[in-house]
């Protein structure tokens, strides 16, 4: 059976291709009924799903909510800038972000400006009094600029294999 080999040097094969798709579209799914889908016997496909959690493939399994229904429509993106980028001011933000349950994602990027922040509000007026409250008292920051989506065109969750 040929293999992919990954940047960390470890392998995947087709099955195991296969089993990662499928508990990506759905992550209740049963051994027993991905053991149907592959044609495989439950034991060994358990040993593979086994296996792909202790190789850190699969790193959990969630749920994914309706954000309209949850009151959590307003999707933004904010640019954010820092006034430097010292190793202490950089931890001393994360460690604020992580603690904060508006930011979805933070991402540290390579631009015109230096994280990457996505968030979900109620309305606009909720996402002003976040960016007051929050955003503006992050270690560092120096620069916010909100970027509302009018229109969530394609939103995956799924990783392309």
């Amino acid at each position: 059976m040929e293999r992919r080999l990954l940047a960390d040097d470890r392998a995947l094969d087709a099955v195991d291709e296969q089993l990662l798709r499928a508990l990506q579209a759905d992550g209740r799914i049963t051994i027993v009924r991905l053991a149907e889908q592959l044609e495989m016997a439950s034991s060994a496909v358990y040993e593979r799903v086994a296996r792909l959690k202790r190789d850190g493939f699969i790193v959990r399994y969630e749920a994914v909510l309706n954000p309209d229904k949850l009151g959590r429509g307003l999707l933004v993106f904010s640019a954010v800038r820092v006034s430097d980028s010292s190793t202490r001011t950089c931890a001393a933000l994360h460690a604020a972000v992580r603690t904060c349950d508006e930011v979805i994602e933070c991402h540290q990027v390579a631009s015109g400006f230096d994280y990457l922040i996505k968030s979900r509000a109620r309305d606009m007026h909720a996402y002003r009094e976040f960016v007051a409250s929050v955003l503006w008292n992050l270690p560092g920051v120096r620069d916010v600029r909100a970027y509302a989506v009018l229109d969530e065109v394609k939103h995956l969750t799924r990783i392309p294999l």
